[in-house]
Parts: structure tokens; sequence; C-alpha cells
């Protein structure tokens, strides 16, 4: 499979208040650097026949493909000043982070062999699957967050169930 593509770096520098909707999954703040995934090897079947009057043998071989290696995340840095309110469950106030890529699957392999003759025959398959692609690299995550000049003033506001304030 193809490796997967390398996600940039990312710079959020918001300055404001920031309020969603009560719906479920309604997170505040998302800053994010994501690493493409890599491709999955193919399949393979290996197949022989052999027919004969005496003496037969065949042999199938298959190989399977590769998986592709994963895309690298680059760094996020965010910088937030004002107030994040979110109300509905699952709904995060602010998420700031760097995911590499997961690596391309291995494909799999069928090998089979299949000789017939009157007196002596043989016959032998063999697959081998291909093996998975490496998983990406995250980068470093920095994230300042502050409410104007009074550093103890509340930053993060979430009422729903399930919802984290600060996810970094």
């Amino acid at each position: 499979g193809g490796g997967g593509g390398n996600a940039g770096d990312v710079l959020l520098d918001l300055v404001g208040t920031t309020t969603t909707g009560s719906g479920a999954g309604s997170g505040g703040i998302l800053a994010q650097s994501l690493g493409g995934g890599g491709g999955n090897g193919g399949f393979t079947v290996g197949a022989a026949l052999s027919v004969a009057q005496s003496g037969s043998g065949s042999a199938g071989i298959g190989i399977g493909g590769f998986g592709g290696g994963a895309g690298n995340a680059g760094d996020v840095t965010a910088f937030i000043n004002g107030l994040t309110t979110t109300g509905g469950a699952s709904s995060n106030g602010i998420t700031a982070q760097s995911l590499g890529g997961g690596g391309g699957n291995g494909g799999f392999s069928i090998g089979a062999g299949i000789a017939l003759a009157k007196d002596t025959a043989g016959a032998a398959g063999i697959g081998i699957g291909g093996f998975g692609g490496g998983g990406g690299t995250a980068g470093n995550v920095l994230m300042v967050a502050s409410n104007g000049t009074n550093r103890a003033a509340q930053l993060v506001s979430t009422a729903g169930s399930n919802s984290g304030g600060v996810l970094a």
C-alpha cells in the first residue's frame, strides 16, 4: 500500500469568548494535526494444478502485499485568551492534539497446489502474508490559555456529561 501523507504544523491564536450549542459532541475549540494513514497491502492467491499419467507435482506460492507507512503529524501551538463554554454531552471545551497516522495492514495470501496421477503425485501450497506498515510520529503540543489579565478567572466551562475541560 501507499504511504500516508504528512500533516503540517498548526498555529491557533484566538482572542475572545467561544460558545457552542447544547448538542452532544459539540466541542468548543479543536486545534489538531493528523498524519495520514498508510495504504493496505493487496492480497494474493497462488495456485497450481498438475495432472499426469505418471509422476505429477505442483506448487502454489502466494506472498501478500505490504502495508504502507503512515504520515507524521506536525506541531500544534494554541494561544487562547478568553472563556470557552460548551453545554452538550461529550463536548470538550478545548482540544489540542498531534496524532501520527496508523500504518497500513499487510495483505493476506493463499497458496494451494493440486497434483493428480495414477501412481506418484505431490503438491505444496505456501501462503505468506504481507507485513503491516509502521505508524507515524506525533508532534509537540503547546497550549497557553488565559482570560485577560486575571489569571484566576474561569477559562473553560462544560456542562454536559463526559465533557472534559481541556484535552491536550
